[in-house]
């Protein structure tokens, strides 16, 4: 069975796209420490509802020679997202339109948007934090309730 210790996914993106089975609430992944070089997308194409990405000290989202936000949270998707670092990204570190998100234990750096950047109808939590040297600023929020 691929999706677990002994036998994991490569990628990030394939876990999320994956078929959920027997899946908790929320849907878990675990990222390993390493380089990712891929985007996220969570969206009405991800499968559960709602998701947790727990990484591991050293993991990096580095999605500079990829296009648009390095993890993208839409379409009344909920991401709880912890240990990540995410850089380098052509546009937002991390994007949530009409959709929720915790973020814990987090890096957002030097990507060409803002380190995470909130629109629609969307619910942001954020807990311990770096946000810096994106090209666009920090946090833009534009939502409304």
């Amino acid at each position: 069975e691929l999706g677990t210790r002994e036998d994991p996914y490569c990628e990030i993106a394939y876990a999320i796209r994956a078929p959920v089975s027997n899946a908790s609430d929320p849907s878990m992944v675990f990222v390993e420490s390493g380089e990712y070089d891929e985007t996220v997308r969570l969206d009405a194409s991800s499968g559960a509802s709602s998701w947790k990405i727990v990484a591991e000290r050293g993991a990096v989202l580095d999605t500079r020679r990829r296009a648009g936000s390095a993890i993208l949270v839409a379409a009344g998707r909920t991401l709880e997202l912890g240990g990540l670092v995410v850089q380098s990204a052509a546009s937002h570190g991390v994007e949530i339109v009409d959709a929720e998100a915790r973020i814990v234990d987090f890096e957002s750096a030097n990507n060409s948007g803002v380190g995470i950047f909130v629109s629609g109808r969307s619910v942001l939590e954020i807990d311990r934090a770096i946000v810096r040297g994106n090209r666009r600023g920090g946090l833009r929020v534009d939502a409304m309730r």
